[in-house]
């Protein structure tokens, strides 16, 4: 009972837009509770508080414990995807890269997997290497057929290929 009181208390700082004090309330609860049912959620949300406080190191060194710990949780595809994002906040294309290669293996055949194909395609945009991107976009879209992503991978190929013309105009210029 003390763990769904405690959980609960943090989910409403989180609901407050507190997420100093709700990260505080997930830490307390991991260290009384740290395998407790509550563990693996109270992980991602706490990774979710230490990224909006903009401690993306943090919130993937908590990401990477969930997924560590709690891998065969309904939390743990999640963390994965949210790790790939700390990684990628920070800057660190090829961790971020890393991650999604593994993410779309592990869950290949699912939305998560598929997630994490196409999320390739927006790293790779991100670091600059959009001939890269328009590649890993293409060839998402030759499998994508059911995929709920088929749609934003179409309009982020769009946007590839609308940078790599202003790219080429850039070049022509100068």
């Amino acid at each position: 009972m003390a763990q769904r009181v405690a959980f609960s208390a943090a989910g409403n700082l989180v609901r407050l837009k507190d997420h100093g004090a709700a990260a505080g309330a997930y830490t307390i609860l991991l260290e009384r509770y740290g395998d407790g049912p509550f563990a693996a959620e109270a992980l991602l949300h706490l990774g979710t508080c230490r990224l909006e406080l903009q401690e993306y190191a943090e919130a993937e060194a908590i990401w990477r414990r969930l997924i560590e710990g709690f891998d065969e949780t309904t939390q743990a595809p999640w963390g994965w995807r949210k790790m790939a994002l700390a990684q990628l906040l920070q800057g660190r294309f090829e961790g971020s890269l890393a991650t999604l290669k593994l993410m779309a293996s592990k869950y290949a055949g699912t939305h998560f997997g598929e997630y994490a194909r196409v999320r390739q395609g927006y790293v790779l945009m991100a670091a600059g290497r959009l001939a890269e991107a328009k590649s890993s976009y293409a060839e998402f879209l030759t499998t994508c057929s059911r995929s709920k992503y088929c749609r934003l991978a179409r309009g982020q190929l769009a946007e590839v290929d609308r940078a790599l013309t202003v790219a080429r105009a850039d070049g022509r210029r100068r």
